[in-house]
């Protein structure tokens, strides 16, 4: 069979088809990339969208059940994603707009439930002892605080809903508290920790932070008085890893104490919070 050499203009044609394909090509790379950039973007304000209605209406056990006609829900937004938190206020009884009070922030555990909120609020402690008692909710999936915790944390969002009481009530300074258990334990360490020159006394139940010495350095230069409580029998966190803690933060010179609940279960804060012991001693504690 007889073939033709290439002409020029055969070569000029061929490369216009090679250019012109490539270009094809490349337009659609560029617009398939767009696509999925659009696609990914979407699919993020979608699931931030999901995230935060669930923040606000998941179905879930009243943080502060018992006390749901004392405590006042308030909504708060964030730049942080998912963009809104919620928390639940209690002002004094006698509530007096010349006077300061003392704040508490308690950190609830995974159930969302705050149980010593219920005491907090009594009208048996209120009376001896009236102070503001912040509970802030950790949105979905969050942790509090925790420095091996894969999952968001929500420490930033309780600092966020302590500085608006601070900004908006009479609250003294001098004496605000953060106490909470389990999840809450954890976190009441992760607010010392980020948060070290806030609190006049922290006051974590069987929570944990860390193994390293060098994660209590902060805390223990603190004026903060740590108070650490743990059950002896603690099915889910290792009463030792709060002895670790308390010594590390002793050998610190921390003004730190543990106090070890014997024969007790994970459930340590029933016992502790009911007690009046245990408000009069929070209330006594000031910053110098």
């Amino acid at each position: 069979m007889k073939t033709h050499p290439k002409t020029k203009s055969d070569n000029k044609t061929l490369k216009a088809f090679g250019f012109g394909v490539g270009r094809d090509i490349l337009c659609y790379m560029k617009q398939t990339h767009k696509t999925k950039l659009y696609i990914s973007l979407y699919c993020v304000v979608v699931v931030v969208a999901l995230w935060a209605l669930w923040t606000v209406y998941a179905p879930s056990k009243h943080p502060v059940e018992g006390s749901e006609n004392k405590f006042d829900v308030h909504y708060a937004l964030s730049l942080k994603p998912p963009f809104i938190y919620k928390y639940y206020l209690y002002e004094p009884y006698k509530f007096d707009q010349n006077k300061e009070y003392p704040l508490v922030v308690m950190l609830h555990g995974a159930s969302r439930h705050m149980k010593g909120a219920y005491h907090a609020s009594s009208y048996e402690v209120q009376k001896r002892y009236p102070m503001f008692v912040l509970v802030p909710v950790a949105p979905p999936l969050t942790v509090w605080a925790s420095p091996h915790s894969v999952l968001p944390q929500s420490y930033s969002l309780a600092k966020s809903a302590t500085s608006k009481i601070i900004r908006q009530y009479p609250i003294d300074e001098k004496r605000i508290y953060v106490t909470g258990y389990s999840l809450g334990g954890a976190g009441t360490f992760g607010m010392l920790y980020h948060y070290p020159d806030l609190f006049a006394a922290a006051i974590p139940l069987c929570g944990y932070w860390s193994e390293d010495m060098k994660d209590y350095r902060k805390m223990a230069e603190t004026d903060a008085v740590i108070k650490i409580h743990h059950g002896t029998r603690d099915q889910y966190i290792d009463y030792q890893k709060s002895k670790e803690a308390y010594y590390s933060l002793r050998t610190l010179r921390a003004n730190v104490e543990m106090i070890s609940h014997n024969k007790m279960n994970h459930n340590i804060w029933d016992k502790v919070y009911k007690e009046m012991e245990f408000w009069e001693w929070l209330n006594a504690q000031s910053k110098p």
